[in-house]
């Protein structure tokens, strides 16, 4: 007798956890529970492909806001550059005060990208 509650017991501990194990998920994927706000910081391209990699919302993080910085113009100086992102950072900082986020994410590229062959080609 002791031995079939012992595994009924198991059975109905590990059944039980299974169960809000799910709603936990459930809740999460929804919205509901949120495990981290997140500031997602980078060139559109970089946020999509970090968002289509990663998928977020699928271990709990929400991104309450995104700040895409600006491209200096073609030609600019060093200095023009260096303005344009002094102002973004000054975007960033102000937008993280507003919305208070748990953490920072910031999508850029490990290096350059490599020009593509074709463009490179000469005519």
């Amino acid at each position: 007798m002791g031995l079939l509650t012992y595994l009924a017991g198991i059975a109905l501990v590990t059944l039980a956890r299974w169960r809000v194990v799910k709603v936990i998920l459930v809740a999460s994927k929804t919205g509901r529970i949120t495990a981290q706000r997140m500031l997602l910081i980078g060139p559109e391209a970089d946020v999509a492909s970090f968002m289509t990699r990663h998928q977020p919302w699928n271990t709990g993080l929400t991104i309450n806001g995104l700040v895409i910085p600006r491209e200096a113009p073609a030609g600019a100086s060093a200095a023009e550059h260096e303005q344009f992102l002094s102002a973004d950072l000054a975007e960033a900082m102000a937008r993280a005060r507003q919305s208070r986020p748990d953490g920072l994410f910031i999508a850029l590229p490990w290096a350059e990208p490599e020009p593509s062959s074709a463009a490179s080609m000469p005519s």
